[in-house]
């Protein structure tokens, strides 16, 4: 089978589609078709070995996948016949999806700790490989670190992203007013469409935290210190962010996609901390299956309750990523920040981009 192999640390353009061994389903495992692999910054990372997680090379690239079984073992059968479809994830440390098909051994052990999911109906393969990165993280931050309520003020920094709109379906399920910020009029438009009640276009309107105020102010908030009541943070904004608080404010640490943390970290004054009496949370959604498994089946019954009970869905961006062969292009695209919502792959039957990549 077709698969994109890590050899050694490089940049997008440096990855190749190779030929691996196709899996070999074991009696208590099942093989996966991939038919959609989503791609996150985190990809970006790590295959150039800047990431927290460094996987030893060579390794097959990739975090998110959805697809369907095509082959059970004998025990695994009656539970995951042929056509059943699944979502799930990888271990960071080890194996990847950018390949064509994907081994799972054990694979109800998988789904009882929340690393393996049944793709919904209501959810396309493109869409449901949105879900496990992003979803989570927004929970994670605005529910379970965030303690969010009904009726606070939101804003959330690079709200178009995949995992800004999360926070977005997730701020407007609690029934809170949501302010995002974004780069472009085309991504104020997918805010729009998304729920996201303000827009503001931090590139046209580098003074963003005026318009956060005047927003506030117009929504009849009144106080020494007019703002939002949480601040979602994937992007390194932390310090212009304290202007824009209110009183008792949870500033969240989701990342810091702006800057390289460990050569340029974000230096925060923190005696306005203490005026405002803010508070400054990190998030890291990934360990909390490992620290505290017991908010997992929460969080995940309140993520599929959002599309159980919303309109909202995850966003896959228009741009056309068929086949592994465009992988490179994808994260690229992802990088340069030109995308919105999930820069999603998908995978024809017979994958025979490597032909013409790039």
């Amino acid at each position: 089978m077709k698969a994109v192999v890590v050899s050694q640390l490089t940049t997008p353009e440096g990855l190749a589609v190779s030929d691996v061994a196709d899996p070999i389903c074991p009696p208590n495992g099942i093989i996966v078709k991939v038919k959609a692999i989503g791609l996150n910054f985190v990809d970006f990372l790590r295959i150039q070995g800047k990431h927290q997680h460094k996987p030893k090379l060579p390794f097959v690239g990739g975090m998110e996948w959805a697809g369907h079984v095509i082959e059970s073992g004998a025990e695994t059968r009656a539970l995951y016949p042929i056509g059943t479809r699944l979502f799930g994830g990888v271990d960071m440390t080890g194996g990847g999806c950018w390949q064509e098909k994907v081994l799972i051994v054990d694979p109800l052990a998988m789904e009882k700790t929340y690393r393996l999911f049944r793709t919904p109906e209501s959810l396309s393969y493109a869409q449901s490989c949105n879900v496990m990165a992003n979803y989570n993280t927004a929970w994670a931050g605005l529910v379970l670190r965030g303690q969010l309520k009904k009726g606070e003020l939101v804003l959330i920094h690079a709200a178009a992203g995949g995992v800004g709109l999360a926070a977005v379906h997730v701020a407007k399920y609690y029934g809170c007013t949501v302010i995002g910020t974004a780069s472009s009029a085309e991504k104020l438009d997918v805010l729009k469409r998304n729920g996201c009640d303000y827009g503001i276009n931090y590139a046209e309107n580098p003074d963003w935290v005026a318009e956060v105020k005047k927003i506030s102010k117009g929504l009849g908030r009144k106080g020494v210190w007019v703002g939002v009541d949480v601040v979602y943070d994937p992007v390194g904004f932390v310090t212009p962010s304290l202007s824009a608080a209110a009183w008792n404010c949870r500033i969240l640490l989701i990342g810091f996609v702006a800057r390289d943390a460990a050569k340029d970290p974000e230096m925060v004054p923190m005696n306005r901390t203490l005026i405002k009496q803010i508070s400054i949370v990190g998030v890291r959604a990934g360990e909390n299956s490992r620290q505290d498994p017991s908010v997992i089946p929460g969080t995940w019954k309140g993520i599929f309750d959002i599309f159980e009970s919303t309109p909202f869905r995850p966003v896959v961006y228009p741009g056309k990523y068929v086949g592994l062969g465009s992988i490179p292009r994808g994260l690229v695209d992802l990088a340069s920040r030109k995308t919105y919502g999930k820069v999603v792959v998908e995978l024809e039957d017979e994958d025979k981009s490597h032909e013409a990549r790039l």
